[in-house]
C-alpha cells in the first residue's frame, strides 16, 4: 500500500491507495469518530482482501497522519477534503466502506456526487434517528477535553494509555504507531471543530438519509442492535445482518464483516 499526500485547500492530506486490477472495484474506507490511522483501523480487514482489489483510505487533515495540520471540521469540509483526494487519483469502480460516524459521511459524499457510486457498505452507521445520543456523546467529550489537556500537559497521559483504543487485530508495531497517532490528535483543534459541528452534522445527514431508495447499501451490526437497524429508517431499502461483536464489528467479528464485504463486492450479498 503507497502512502502520499495532496496539498489540498484544506491542508496537507495524507492518503494510502492501491489502484485495482483491470475493473475490479476500489473500496474507500471511511473511519468512525476518532483521529487515527484510518488505514491502520481497517488494516485486518484490508489486508486480507483480494490483491486485485483497489483500497484508498485517507486521512482528513486534522486526523492520522495528516494530524498537524488543522482544519475546521465541518462536514461539508470533511466530505469536501475526500472530494479533492478521489477527484486527484479518479479510481476506477468506487465503492465506500463506512463505520459508524464514517458511515454518515459515506452517505452524504454519494449523495453530493451522484455519478461517484451509489454502492455503500456501512457497519453500525451514525444516523439522523439517534440524534440525542450522539448529541450526549459528544457534550461527554467536550466535557472531558479540558481535563484532558490538563493531563497531558502535566505528562501524566502518553501514547500507551490509548493502546486499548485502536485496532487489536494488527502486529503490536502497527498498534503502537496507531496509539501514538491517536495519543497525538486527541482532543485536539480539528477534532473538537468536528464536536463543535454535530448539530450541522445532523442536518446534513437528514439530507442524505431522504435518497436512501437511490443506493445499493448493506448494513452490518450487532445482534444487541439488530432490532434498533430493523425499526430504523434503513429497514425499507438496506439489507440488513446482523452477528455477534460490538459497535466495532471489523475488530470484534472479523470474519463477518470480510465474508459479507467479499459479497458484496462479488454482487452476492
Amino acid at each position: 500500500m503507497n502512502k502520499d499526500f495532496l496539498d489540498t485547500k484544506y491542508g496537507k492530506t495524507y492518503y494510502f491507495y492501491k489502484p485495482s486490477n483491470k475493473n475490479e472495484k476500489t473500496l474507500i474506507f471511511i473511519p468512525g469518530f476518532s483521529g487515527d490511522s484510518a488505514y491502520n483501523s481497517f488494516r485486518n480487514i484490508i489486508d486480507k482482501l483480494p490483491d486485485s482489489i483497489g483500497i484508498l483510505v485517507v486521512d482528513t487533515v486534522g486526523t492520522g497522519h495528516s494530524y498537524k495540520e488543522y482544519m475546521n471540521r465541518t462536514p461539508g469540509n470533511v466530505v469536501g477534503n475526500i472530494i479533492e483526494v478521489i477527484t486527484y487519483l479518479k479510481p476506477i469502480n468506487p465503492m465506500f466502506v463506512g463505520h459508524s460516524y464514517g458511515g454518515a459521511y459515506a452517505l452524504q459524499l454519494v449523495d453530493k456526487v451522484s455519478d461517484l457510486t451509489n454502492e455503500l457498505f456501512l457497519i453500525e452507521p451514525t444516523y439522523s434517528q439517534i440524534t440525542f445520543k450522539l448529541l450526549d456523546k459528544t457534550y461527554q467529550f467536550l466535557k472531558q477535553y479540558k481535563d484532558f489537556s490538563e493531563e497531558k500537559a502535566k505528562g501524566s497521559i502518553n501514547a500507551e494509555d490509548f493502546i486499548d483504543s485502536v485496532n487489536p487485530l494488527v502486529t503490536e508495531e502497527i498498534i503502537k504507531e496507531n496509539a501514538e497517532l491517536l495519543f497525538n490528535v486527541y482532543a485536539n483543534e480539528s477534532i473538537i471543530a468536528e464536536c463543535l459541528a454535530t448539530e450541522e452534522m445532523v442536518k446534513q445527514m437528514e439530507i442524505a438519509e431522504r435518497n436512501l431508495d437511490n443506493f445499493h447499501i448493506v448494513l452490518l451490526c450487532s445482534k444487541e442492535r439488530e432490532e434498533e437497524y430493523k425499526n430504523s429508517i434503513f429497514a425499507p431499502s438496506c439489507k440488513i445482518l446482523s452477528a455477534a461483536g460490538n459497535h466495532s464489528l471489523h475488530w470484534t467479528n472479523e470474519k463477518f464483516v470480510l465474508d459479507n464485504l467479499i459479497n458484496f463486492i462479488n454482487g452476492s450479498e
